[in-house]
């Protein structure tokens, strides 16, 4: 999904099916991972709203939205006990597990590409194009994106889906 695009509900599902293996097989370990990379995405959403919000920097909202994508997605992966820290390969995995298993919906894998370069070409621009409505579709991009895995964690460890539900 481009920050430019517009959005239309009818032709976005975000309802993940999470037909890939439970959230358990990465043990107890593991779903405390999920818990903490979860709430770490939720710090990151948080700090980009309020940042949104009281009109600071778009540099720094689409830097905090770049980081909600980023722990949400590391999440996932330790769902399925992987633990990678390199974006590049954490995104390539992520869609081997999640996007390519249609546990996850190729709109999601858009929001997570979309949003990584736009953070490249923000981290290297002296001014950031388009200023808050693009600060504004990104940061909304990344609760799509948050939204979207924690239905999918919901649904492979077969809870609720708050953060404290969701790998308990």
């Amino acid at each position: 999904m481009t920050p430019d695009a517009e959005r239309d509900p009818s032709k976005t599902s975000i309802e993940p099916s999470c037909r890939a293996s439970r959230v358990g097989a990465a043990g107890p370990q593991g779903r405390a991972l999920v818990r903490e990379w979860l709430a770490a995405a939720d710090d990151m959403l948080a700090d980009a709203t309020f940042l949104l919000k009281n009109k600071r920097s778009p540099r720094s909202v689409i830097n905090r939205a770049y980081f909600a994508v980023v722990y949400a997605v590391r999440a996932l992966l330790a769902a399925k006990g992987i633990d990678e820290r390199q974006p590049d390969n954490m995104f390539a995995r992520f869609e081997q597990i999640y996007v390519k298993t249609n546990a996850l919906p190729g709109t999601v894998s858009e929001i997570v590409q979309a949003v990584f370069e736009l953070r490249v070409d923000n981290d290297y621009a002296l001014v950031v194009p388009s200023g808050q409505p693009l600060a504004t579709g990104v940061l909304q991009d990344a609760e799509t994106f948050l939204e979207a895995a924690k239905l999918c964690l919901s649904r492979l460890a077969g809870v609720g889906s708050s953060t404290e539900e969701t790998v308990s």
